[in-house]
């Protein structure tokens, strides 16, 4: 808020761009749309080879297997473990040999789709409809925003020229009252007619007040929906004509909406 902080004073024109950057509405809708891209981009990924790896490493607190040269049946292989034996240099007490105490195993597994049944290709299609149609909708929500933005703007802006007539109809009560005070006092009118005044007075005053608060109400309002903070300080400076940067789409085909009906 770099350049409303510096200037308080705000126009239709100035209202739009801020509602378009800090608006929450707006920003989820952006959201939705960075939301739908990473669908997409995840889809996009079945296409690549599926990896899945795997890594054991043990070390047993007992060995599982424990056998001794007599175990082994088979000659040639009994003569060969004591043959390796000898050339380890292990002692020659040493009569039992510990089989799976410690290991490492390590697999990999690699799955490449070539077609699984249209879901691949679908998917993609749906993920980019779904694209099209948070576009679709963050257009349609901008729309509405700035719709209500301008609304806004404009009721801030017939309360204050309200202001203005109400005190004029002030003035020229009080201007009344000190006629009708002469007047009473010549004895042209009478009492009733002083106390007529008086009743329009206080009733003018209370529709003052209420026109007021009113206005207060408004300018809360239309910044929350340009997305800073409410100040009395602020002024919103009239526009003389409507403002025709916003082009509404009157015809029902051409509407955000109906494409959206169209994807669904």
């Amino acid at each position: 808020h770099a350049s409303f902080s510096q200037n308080r004073q705000l126009t239709l024109d100035s209202c739009l761009l801020l509602a378009k950057q800090n608006n929450a509405d707006i920003c989820i809708s952006r959201l939705d749309i960075e939301k739908a891209r990473a669908v997409k981009a995840q889809v996009f990924t079945k296409f690549f080879p599926q990896v899945s790896a795997a890594f054991i490493a043990y070390h047993a607190y007992n060995p599982i297997i424990k056998i001794t040269p007599e175990d082994i049946q088979n000659t040639e292989l009994r003569e060969s473990i004591l043959e390796a034996i000898e050339d380890l240099d292990i002692p020659n007490d040493v009569t039992e040999i510990n089989l799976m105490e410690r290991g490492l195993s390590l697999g990999a597994n690699v799955v490449q789709p070539i077609f699984v049944g249209g879901r691949i290709v679908n998917g993609n299609r749906l993920a980019n409809l779904g694209i099209e149609a948070a576009e679709l909708q963050a257009q349609a929500s901008e729309r509405d925003i700035l719709e209500d933005v301008e609304n806004t703007f404009y009721l801030v802006n017939g309360l204050e020229t309200k202001v203005k007539t109400l005190e004029s109809v002030l003035s020229l009560l009080d201007s009344l009252h000190h006629t009708v005070d002469i007047a009473l006092e010549a004895g042209v009118i009478t009492n009733n007619d002083l106390i007529r005044v008086e009743l329009k007075q206080n009733e003018m005053q209370a529709k003052q007040l209420q026109l007021s608060n009113g206005i207060v109400l408004a300018k809360r309002l239309l910044c929350q929906q340009i997305g800073i903070p409410y100040s009395d300080e602020i002024v919103f400076l009239p526009e003389p004509e409507p403002n025709n940067d916003i082009q509404l789409a009157t015809g029902t085909s051409s509407r955000p909406e109906h494409r959206l009906l169209d994807l669904n």
